[in-house]
């Protein structure tokens, strides 16, 4: 019982970062005339700290929102706010939990999510949003797009990724300590503006790079090394996700669905995740 304690403090620990208002500020800048006359619904956010809460509070008029709705678990008593631009409403939860019943009533009412989710739970989160089929635009770190049932949804183009992707994003946390974590990204279904990254690639070298011992295409360890004039298939860092070009390059898929070993092999070493990408002709 008592490592069942500490597992779960463990994990309660690692979902508790929250979002600096700069951050939501830098991103969601980009979508502001989306916004308008929709419910918009933070269903892992205190309102009583919350910056995302903060932040369409203090734009409500000037996004010409309907409603902002929040909702939060807590072991001291779970509640949900909602806002109209004139009054403020507050209800008394059971759970609070995004996947409990009385948030998922909360959840129909709502037009757009906005939110940073608890990465733990970031799977199950992301499952009722496509099911309940929301337009959102969450935080998240680029590592969950390495489980098979997520890559797969972007794959299939059910989301993409937003405009920022932080290698050293700060956070803050209960205990007042301001806390860095890198790979940050946002993942949206919300509409973009085309935002091709510009990449500096460089010649293929025969020399210089190497096959999978396990798989047909050659090993690529960061975003500045893929070749522009190689048509073969190449293994790629999930970061590439970021810089990805549809018009130059197609996604073949990531090595756990490529091969039976999960992971690619290089000179008989374990390899990081890698994603497949082939030069369109």
């Amino acid at each position: 019982m008592k490592n069942q304690k500490l597992t779960q403090a463990k994990i309660n620990a690692y979902d508790e970062f929250y979002t600096q208002r700069k951050t939501i500020e830098k991103e969601l800048k980009y979508y502001t005339e989306q916004f308008r006359n929709k419910v918009i619904y933070l269903n892992c956010d205190n309102p009583l700290k919350s910056k995302f809460w903060q932040y369409f509070y203090d734009n409500f008029n000037n996004f010409k929102l309907k409603e902002l709705i929040s909702s939060h678990y807590c072991e001291n008593g779970s509640f949900s706010m909602s806002y109209d631009g004139d009054f403020e409403k507050v209800k008394s939860l059971k759970n609070g939990s995004f996947n409990d019943i009385e948030c998922f009533e909360l959840l129909e009412r709502a037009d757009i999510v906005i939110t940073n989710p608890p990465f733990s739970k970031f799977r199950e989160f992301l499952r009722v949003l496509l099911v309940m089929n929301k337009d959102f635009l969450i935080l998240g770190q680029v590592n969950m797009l390495s489980t098979k049932e997520t890559f797969k949804h972007y794959k299939m183009g059910l989301f993409k990724l937003g405009y920022n992707f932080n290698h050293n994003t700060p956070f803050d946390t209960p205990f007042k300590k301001e806390v860095a974590m890198g790979g940050i990204c946002w993942m949206t279904t919300l509409k973009m503006q085309e935002d091709i990254k510009e990449i500096n690639f460089i010649e293929y070298d025969e020399q210089r790079y190497r096959k999978y011992d396990n798989y047909d295409a050659i090993n690529i360890n960061s975003i500045r090394e893929i070749p522009k004039d190689y048509k073969g298939k190449m293994g790629v860092p999930i970061t590439y996700l970021k810089y990805h070009n549809p018009r130059e390059y197609k996604i073949v898929g990531a090595d756990f669905e490529l091969i039976d070993e999960h992971r690619f092999i290089l000179d008989g070493k374990r390899m990081y995740m890698r994603v497949v990408i082939e030069k369109i002709s």
